[in-house]
């Protein structure tokens, strides 16, 4: 379970007050288990190294007892900080605080989700979508037909999307959007993103926005779709459709093709 209240409003948990002007946030993630807890004099061994709480042979087998030491020392190095609390018979509680900065999507925070699905819904964009999971494509035609949206299809390998495209585009059907998963199988995602740029300069027809869908938010990899690939944004899973349409907004109002 993952928060992203800062930590500092908790009255036994007070270890920002001295926080840069810059920090948005804390991350706090709380961890539960259902063992049988601990005694609360044990809880001072906990984040020390090769400690253990077990005193019988079965339970120092486990383990080092360096696991916690070294997660203690990861949570420092970030600036942060783990606690632990505990109840015998009922469990622990173990919560970790770690300074952070929202990073919302490129230029979404410029228009709010209202406005963002008015001046969509004026576009009246055709789009073509593929994702490997049937859930995660048929969300993505949901949230772009909110905004009116036409979906030409949803499809779910590169191939199949790639072969679809070309039928729309031969068939004189204009496609504002192609929104792909970044991990499309059977065509993989950069040959897809070659092949339609490719078919497009073949013909000279006007380039289609291509929309990347991911999970990994990795800049490098993003960097070399935008620089190698030609893509043209990015949407980052999971996403509500709130963001999705100011996202989608942003990508569009830059571009000339929509």
């Amino acid at each position: 379970m993952i928060h992203s209240n800062s930590c500092s409003q908790s009255a036994d948990f007070d270890i920002y007050n001295d926080e840069p002007e810059d920090l948005q946030g804390v991350l706090k993630i709380i961890v539960k288990d259902t063992g049988p807890g601990m005694q609360k004099e044990a809880l001072g061994k906990l984040f020390q190294k090769f400690s253990q709480i077990s005193e019988t042979a079965s339970h120092r087998q486990i383990g080092t007892g360096f696991g916690l030491y070294i997660t203690k020392e990861i949570c420092a190095a970030m600036g942060g900080e783990i606690r632990a609390y505990n109840k015998p018979g009922a469990g622990s509680i173990f919560i970790v605080c770690i300074p952070a900065r929202i990073v919302p999507l490129e230029g979404s925070e410029k228009i709010d989700s209202a406005s963002a699905i008015d001046e969509l819904s004026e576009k009246h964009i055709n789009a073509l979508v593929a994702d490997g999971c049937p859930f995660n494509g048929n969300l993505a035609k949901d949230y772009l037909v909110n905004f009116g949206a036409s979906v030409a299809s949803v499809v779910y390998n590169g191939s199949d999307v790639l072969q679809m495209y070309k039928k729309c585009r031969m068939a004189n059907i204009w496609l504002d959007m192609v929104l792909l998963d970044i991990r499309l199988s059977v065509l993989d995602t950069r040959t897809v993103c070659d092949q339609i740029r490719n078919f497009e300069r073949e013909r000279k027809l006007k380039p289609t926005l291509i929309v990347l869908m991911t999970g990994n938010y990795d800049r490098e990899e993003i960097n070399e779709y935008l620089d190698r690939h030609q893509v043209d944004g990015f949407l980052r899973k999971p996403i509500s459709l709130s963001e999705f349409s100011k996202a989608t907004y942003s990508i569009v109002s830059q571009s000339k093709s929509v």
